[in-house]
């Protein structure tokens, strides 16, 4: 038996199983090497240059994205059993797309709109899913696909992705275990957190990744044994957890939908359609994963109905939207809702009415779902995108902001005269399409009055853009009536980069905070703080023992100015967001940069939170 065991864990095994894992996955190793190389370049030189830094996050989105996409390749390659010459073809395509990609990229990565995250996370997304049914491409030409090998194919992969992550994981805990015994004997002044991280970035990237790629199934494909440990452990949680909650979670969904239409003028919430869909995913990987228990009574009766049952709750998700589309146009949000409503439309047509109810039908009909809404003139961002525009321009026009093609800022006299919903809606599309489209869609729209971002002194970012925007139009961000009856969160905010803040007649000025304090100077302790003693919260000069109660001070601010979110010196004063406080000993000038908290039904303010300056003249 010891020999046995140790045949196994020698050095020639793990060296063989290496070797067969990079004949067979030669590009997802490469990748998965640069990643981590890049990775801890980006822990040694993250702060030193931003053009290096955005090299090496592009180069690690590629790698990804390199990584999926050959996993997909090679399925399918053993799935058709290329010859090595045609395998040569398929590597080659994948580091042509990989390059394409990498230079598709942004060359800069902070502040650029959520449409171009979103398009990479669907991209990689699609990846992901393809490499779940490559595998049976050909079998459902040659129409000798079974679900058989479907399942035990991807539940296999399932147990080795969970295999992988824990050895991952211990061989983390095992590594840090030995750095910090080491450390700890022996004070070795290299073994600092950065080496822990690196550890980390090992087990991760490399050590669970590549054991995943060595013991993914292959062109064999598995077969479970009956009764295996894994598929009675699988019985388990889909008799007694998953389809009982399941089951919980819809008589709660239907019970919901009969107090809607009790009360047909009480629009349901639109929460309701994201809680369809999730639940909806959750239920369809359970109906994969009763595929080995469909023997069982209860897991038939499941299977045969889930279908049906999901459909009216699908019809409340469209009724739940409908209106809102209708009111404020698409939204990325809005359309997804769509998108994956009529999805799940689909899967339930096909498992109710088709008599072979293929369980690859899932991922393929996803992964076809997510091509469609990613690209084209049809895709979720292009449909928002010409939505929220049409929008915000017939808004202006209607309120005069756009008169003939030009912007005319409007006078507060007028300003009073325009709606709430419109002086609410205008500013809020506005932030709309510059945080997910980006502002350079509406440079028709606002025409001579659009200024670059990089020219209104706030660099590239796309709030700073946004705010300028709204500043032309001469409407501010004003905020929903705040509700003190209900658990409300307040929050006022001025951003002061590039706003002269006076100290005349001060000695110091102190950077503060609620969690955190540190001053201005080279020191490390701290000057001055804000700290909570029974409910009320002190500011404190350290190193003069002096506190002030500034708890009064700081509610009332909130509720003067809470939810408003100004943007700058430009739509508040500084001044306005300030205290004074003046005692024997010194005289102290807050001028906080952001205050918020939350309101409990009673009208109390807590959970504070606290930024700004502090101006200290001793006495």
């Amino acid at each position: 038996m010891f020999n046995k065991l140790r045949k196994k864990i020698s050095w020639e095994v793990f060296e063989k199983e290496l070797s067969h894992t990079i004949d067979r996955f030669p590009l997802a190793v490469a990748a998965l090497g640069v990643f981590f190389l890049t990775a801890i370049f980006l822990v040694h030189f993250g702060d030193d240059n931003e053009f290096l830094v955005t090299f090496a996050i592009k180069i690690i989105i590629t790698a990804v994205f390199t990584a999926l996409l050959t996993l997909s390749v090679q399925f399918l390659s053993e799935s058709y059993g290329w010859s090595s010459k045609y395998r040569t073809y398929g590597h080659a395509a994948v580091i042509i797309l990989g390059a394409l990609y990498f230079l598709w990229l942004p060359d800069v990565m902070d502040n650029f709109p959520l449409e171009m995250i979103g398009v990479h996370i669907l991209i990689h997304t699609l990846l992901l899913v393809g490499t779940r049914f490559a595998f049976f491409v050909k079998q459902i030409r040659d129409k000798t696909y079974t679900d058989e090998h479907f399942y035990a194919f991807n539940i296999t992969s399932l147990a080795v992705f969970l295999e992988s992550a824990f050895i991952g994981f211990l061989v983390f805990i095992l590594g840090s275990a030995t750095l910090g015994s080491i450390d700890a004997l022996f004070q070795v002044s290299f073994i600092e957190g950065e080496r822990y991280f690196e550890w980390f970035l090992f087990s991760a990237i490399l050590v669970a990744p590549i054991y995943f790629l060595s013991k993914t199934p292959g062109p064999e494909m598995p077969v479970l044994p009956k009764e295996s440990h894994a598929e009675k452990f699988l019985r388990f949680i889909v008799l007694y957890i998953a389809i009982p909650f399941i089951c919980i979670y819809f008589l709660i969904l239907y019970a919901y939908t009969v107090k809607v239409l009790l009360d047909i003028s009480n629009w349901p919430k639109g929460v309701l359609s994201w809680l369809v869909i999730w639940f909806s995913f959750f239920g369809w990987a359970v109906y994969t994963l009763s595929y080995h228990v469909k023997n069982n009574h209860f897991v038939q009766a499941f299977r045969k109905w889930y279908p049906w049952i999901l459909l009216p709750q699908v019809a409340m998700l469209f009724y739940a939207i409908v209106l809102r589309i209708g009111q404020h146009g698409f939204t990325v949000n809005r359309y997804l809702v769509i998108a994956f409503g009529v999805w799940l439309v689909c899967l339930s047509v096909y498992y109710i009415w088709s008599k072979k109810k293929h369980l690859v039908f899932l991922p393929a009909s996803l992964s076809l779902s997510i091509l469609i809404i990613t690209i084209g003139p049809w895709s979720m961002f292009s449909v928002s995108e010409r939505s929220q525009l049409g929008i915000l321009q017939e808004r202006m026009e209607r309120v005069g902001v756009l008169q003939d093609g030009q912007i005319t800022r409007l006078a507060d006299n007028e300003i009073g005269q325009i709606s709430a919903e419109d002086k609410r809606s205008i500013p809020s599309v506005i932030r709309y399409i510059c945080a997910y489209h980006g502002c350079d869609q509406m440079r028709s729209i606002f025409g001579d009055t659009y200024i670059d971002a990089d020219k209104i002194g706030f660099g590239r970012s796309q709030y700073a853009q946004a705010s300028h925007l709204i500043e032309a139009t001469g409407l501010q961000e004003y905020p929903t009536p705040v509700n003190l009856d209900a658990n409300t969160y307040l929050s006022t905010f001025v951003q002061n980069r590039g706003v002269k803040i006076s100290v005349d007649g001060y000695e110091e000025m102190y950077f503060f905070d609620y969690f955190e304090s540190r001053p201005f100077n080279v020191e490390n302790k701290p000057h001055v703080e804000i700290t909570n003693f029974g409910g009320q919260l002190m500011f404190a000069i350290l190193e003069k023992d002096i506190r002030v109660e500034i708890t009064d001070q700081v509610d009332n601010l909130l509720q003067t100015y809470g939810n408003q979110r100004k943007i700058r010196s430009l739509t508040i004063d500084q001044d306005q967001l300030s205290v004074e406080y003046e005692t024997d000993q010194v005289r102290v000038k807050m001028l906080f940069t952001n205050l918020s908290g939350q309101v409990d039904k009673s009208g109390n303010i807590f959970g504070h939170s606290i930024s700004g300056y502090a101006l200290v003249d001793y006495k």
